[in-house]
């Protein structure tokens, strides 16, 4: 008994090294191992992790209005006051471009509702055009 469960793990470790052994590695003509390596492992490291610019905007965005909001409840900060606040918010943050505001209502809770349209020249951004949404 004891010889065939020796042979049986045996056979199982040599099954697993003979595969990983000889794995050919097909990635795209860009990636490396390590690039792979370190993109599955490391913590933020993706370009949608929290540590890539993306997420810092946005969070620069919610602290903007977030601030904005305990500036116009003043010192009655319950719950109610808060959410009321939230719900009649329009400010002009310094990061947006011209036109576009952060707006909310009772009836509409979405602060972000106007845009402009951007092309790329080859080299840099460039905005086009009029802004669009109410």
């Amino acid at each position: 008994m004891i010889m065939f469960r020796f042979a049986a793990w045996a056979a199982v470790l040599a099954l697993a090294a003979y595969t990983t052994t000889f794995a050919q590695k097909k990635y795209d003509a860009g990636a490396s191992d390590t690039e792979i390596r370190i993109g599955n492992t490391a913590p933020y490291s993706g370009a949608l992790s929290n540590a890539s610019s993306g997420p810092k905007a946005m969070k620069a965005y919610f602290v903007q209005a977030t601030v904005q909001v305990i500036r116009q409840t003043g010192d009655d900060l319950t719950h109610e006051n808060i959410m009321k606040h939230a719900a009649n918010l329009d400010v002009t943050l310094p990061m947006l471009l011209p036109g576009i505001n952060v707006k909310t209502s009772a009836d509409d809770y979405f602060p972000l509702e106007r845009m402009k349209m951007m092309r790329f020249t080859g080299t840099y951004w460039e905005l086009f055009g009029k802004v669009y949404g109410r």
